[in-house]
């Protein structure tokens, strides 16, 4: 789970605060202050490099502070391996930690953000080559004429052949108004055809699922925890309810997480005002903060169940394991996946951002996420999850007519008969 923190290194700051001392700055500062009680500083450096910048050294060591002060776990990072080999610095310290690249860094903001500039399109490398799935509904691929099945066999003049899907990806990507030229060959044509296709700015949905199962019970699935995606699971549950949905299954199936204030925000839609959420530790063991729902909190008062497996992580574990504690839900399905860690964006003057793991979050009853997971009220197992189809555009908010997962579904299956039971039985004293 990622937290956008600040521009500067100040992690003790409250959440989405702003630092009052930008990197730049503070680096000066340290420069200075290097100089005044280091004269040696002053004189020729032994250093591997001899074009190695003083900017580049004081970034650094800026860098090498961070790590040593903040990091959750004992590492012990030479300044000069930070300069010559910084993209093994990921060795030295756990898989969430390490250097952005300023294209990693604008991808990661892209997905927390909601959308990029793009053509709207799903585009799949087969072993004949990269092959449109589908044009999303009203998408700029729609609008030129591009179908299930194309080829695209080049990229502004650069053939796609041996390229990673990735490679495609960053090439299909750009601002918003700008434009992309594409060949692509259609299924039953011998000649290539030649298509432009302007960008604009493409929506990544987080609720992308919804739809009342068996007459009653609402579904809604969230695929990941963005800046939108309370505002989202809002419509969501306005249409539910307007389509009559008298109970709700929350799926959290294969969410890898997101932002920590989204998933606060989105407990806060089942849980009451200034409920726990979470509790972070710091480095040592000291308590950091706790996270509760606000105090203008207007939660849904359906009877829920929520489904997780071994893909639910990070963000999707902590509002699992909150409405877990407080009874609020049971969760059905596999054990999630455990990664209860919290890492801290740091961007740098170079265009560059260091990811770091600065904390450990507990669930409200000081249960440990990491490593461990959460255990399932009901444990029921998918006999093949290629049966579950639950990939796709967001659908309509406005019919919460939404694509239902299959009948094959065991796990949601299950779902609708425990809620089902629960309504017929009625409250209970």
């Amino acid at each position: 789970m990622c937290r956008l923190t600040s521009i500067g290194p100040v992690f003790g700051a409250r959440p989405g605060a702003v630092s009052p001392c930008p990197v730049v700055t503070r680096l000066h500062c340290l420069l200075i202050t290097l100089l005044l009680i280091c004269p040696c500083l002053a004189q020729p450096l032994k250093v591997p490099d001899e074009g190695i910048e003083i900017r580049e050294l004081g970034l650094m060591l800026e860098v090498q502070r961070l790590i040593t002060e903040h990091y959750l776990g004992e590492v012990n990072v030479d300044v000069w391996d930070l300069i010559s080999r910084p993209g093994e610095l990921r060795r030295d310290l756990d898989p969430f930690s390490g250097f952005l690249t300023p294209k990693q860094l604008q991808s990661l903001q892209e997905y927390h953000h909601g959308g990029f500039g793009g053509l709207g399109i799903v585009i799949r490398m087969q072993p004949t080559g990269l092959h449109v799935v589908r044009p999303l509904p009203d998408s700029p691929a729609e609008r030129a004429g591009l179908r299930p099945g194309d080829r695209i066999t080049s990229i502004e003049g650069e053939p796609t052949k041996g390229e990673t899907l990735r490679d495609a990806v960053v090439k299909l990507r750009g601002d918003p108004g700008t434009k992309v030229r594409l060949e692509i060959l259609r299924p039953g044509e011998d000649e290539p055809r030649t298509i432009t296709v302007k960008r604009s700015r493409v929506g990544i949905p987080s609720v992308t699922n919804i739809g009342v199962l068996s007459g009653v019970v609402g579904y809604l699935r969230i695929r990941r925890f963005g800046e939108r995606t309370a505002d989202e699971v809002d419509e969501a549950l306005k249409a539910l309810a307007t389509a009559g949905a008298q109970a709700l299954i929350l799926d959290l199936r294969a969410n890898p997480g997101g932002l920590l204030q989204a998933a606060i925000a989105v407990s806060a839609r089942f849980l009451p005002p200034n409920t726990l959420v979470t509790t972070t530790e710091r480095k040592g063991g000291t308590k950091q903060h706790e996270f509760r729902t606000p105090r203008s909190a207007t939660p849904t008062s359906l009877p829920m169940l929520t489904l997780v497996d071994a893909s639910s992580a990070s963000a999707a574990e902590v509002v699992a394991g909150c409405l877990q504690d407080w009874e609020r839900s049971l969760l059905l399905g596999q054990p999630t996946f455990g990664k209860g860690s919290l890492q801290d964006l740091v961007s740098l003057p170079d265009g560059r951002a260091i990811r770091l793991t600065t904390a450990q979050y507990k669930t409200p009853k000081g249960r440990v996420i990491h490593q461990r997971g959460l255990i399932p009220d009901m444990v029921v197992t998918l006999s093949d999850w290629d049966l579950v189809d639950l990939v796709g555009p967001a659908a309509p908010l406005t019919q919460a007519s939404a694509k239902a997962p299959p009948s094959r579904d065991s796990q949601v299956q299950r779902a609708i008969d425990e809620l089902k039971r629960g309504l017929s039985a009625g409250p209970q004293e």
